[in-house]
This record gives structure tokens, C-alpha cells and sequence, in this order.
């Protein structure tokens, strides 16, 4: 089995009370595993009692050629495609929303954000999960900053959407080594 996810994935399904257990249970089928880290490698190995002939380790990947591409683009042409003014200091966060991923801690930190950098806007950018896109748009400063916040949804461009922003960030709660950090 390829193992993507750290085991902390799990304690966060807070929908599944039983996550990490189920996921334990699951895992623990498997004769070999491939990890995606090497640090999520040694977590599961601690967890699940593995033996070092039984794991493997290969680094997480990116389109290469993809990313290779946008690079040659024009990012001023790029910036107008996405309304990216030049006066704004735009900031994207490409992951799917959700607790894990960690939005909200941007949202609760705006307020200080937009102090110090006015011209600060922020692009959400990814898969939209429920209940937690309906708490991000019903948190109160993301109300009281709606013109500085804008929530994109699944998007196929995204890489074109990295290089023309200002600034990638990605405030997870549990990560291995997050491709979007690589493609950025």
C-alpha cells in the first residue's frame, strides 16, 4: 500500500470518531508500504510495529514539465487572467478547504494582516468540504474582510495561479511534505 497521509490525517476526521483506530486497523492488513515522506515513514512505523524490510520511501512528485511551462509564461499576463491588481499584494493558498488544511488560521489572523499590509488579498483555492467552507464564510472576519478574501473552489490552473500571486502559503494542521510547498 502507498501511505500518503501522516497519522494526525485521522485524528482530525472529526466527523470519525474512529478514524485513526479504523485507519490502524486498515494499515495494519499490509505486508509492505511505501511512504510518500520519510518522517510519516517513521510515524506509522512506530505505530503500526513495522519492520525496516517491510517500508520503503519515495518523495512526493509534481508535473515537472507542467510547472516548466508556466515558468516561460508572461506572469503579468497570467496576473490580469486571475484580476490580480498590481496594487494588491495577493496571496494564494492552494488546498482543499477544510479543518486540516488549516484556512481558518489565516481568517483568525486577518484582521492583524490587513493592519500592517493593507493591500493584502487572500485566494483560497481548492476542493470545497462541508461543514468547514461554511464556517470560513460565516467566520465573522471573514465578513468583516470579504473584499480582502476570495474563495476559488477546484480549479485545473492552479499552478498558474502560484507563480502570478505574490506569496504561497499553507497553513496546515498535519502534512508530510506537501506537494503544492513543491510546486510552489
Amino acid at each position: 500500500i502507498i501511505v500518503r497521509e501522516s497519522p494526525r490525517h485521522f485524528k482530525y476526521k472529526f466527523s470519525e470518531l474512529q478514524a485513526f483506530e479504523n485507519a490502524i486497523n486498515k494499515l495494519s492488513n499490509y505486508n509492505y508500504y511505501i511512504f510518500v515522506s520519510n518522517n510519516i515513514l517513521n510515524e506509522w512505523k512506530n505505530i503500526l510495529s513495522l519492520k525496516d524490510d517491510q517500508c520503503y520511501y519515495i518523495p512526493n512528485c509534481i508535473q515537472e514539465k507542467k510547472v516548466k511551462k508556466i515558468l516561460n509564461l508572461n506572469k503579468y499576463t497570467i496576473k490580469r487572467k486571475f484580476n490580480f491588481s498590481e496594487n494588491h499584494f495577493n496571496v494564494v493558498c492552494v488546498a482543499s478547504l477544510q479543518y486540516r488544511k488549516g484556512q481558518d488560521i489565516i481568517i483568525d489572523c486577518i484582521p492583524d494582516i490587513v493592519k500592517n499590509i493593507p493591500q493584502f488579498h487572500l485566494h483560497l483555492v481548492g476542493p470545497k468540504f462541508e461543514p468547514y467552507t461554511n464556517s470560513i464564510i460565516n467566520h465573522k472576519y471573514y465578513k468583516q474582510f470579504n473584499n480582502h478574501i476570495k474563495i476559488w473552489g477546484s480549479r485545473k490552473d492552479t499552478y498558474e495561479m502560484i507563480y502570478a500571486a505574490d506569496l504561497m502559503i499553507l497553513p496546515t494542521r498535519a502534512e508530510a511534505l506537501p506537494r503544492v510547498i513543491l510546486e510552489a
